[in-house]
């Protein structure tokens, strides 16, 4: 049967972010993949790093 998907855009707004509205990102992308970039910077900041995960953690668990 499975379950009904419940949709709670009234708490994250309809963008999953709050209905913001960021401007895009004016640089460029990185070469470096998301989940060594994350490991790079956690050895280069020990203990500075905050993670605000807002959707899959894919990234982390790599």
């Amino acid at each position: 049967k499975g379950t009904k998907l419940r949709v709670a855009d009234f708490v994250h707004g309809t963008d999953g972010l709050g209905n913001q509205n960021f401007p895009p990102p004016l640089g460029k992308a990185i070469e470096q993949s998301a989940a060594n970039y994350l490991v790079e910077q956690a050895n280069q900041y020990p203990g500075e790093i905050t993670v605000v995960a807002l959707g899959p953690l894919t990234n982390i668990a790599l």
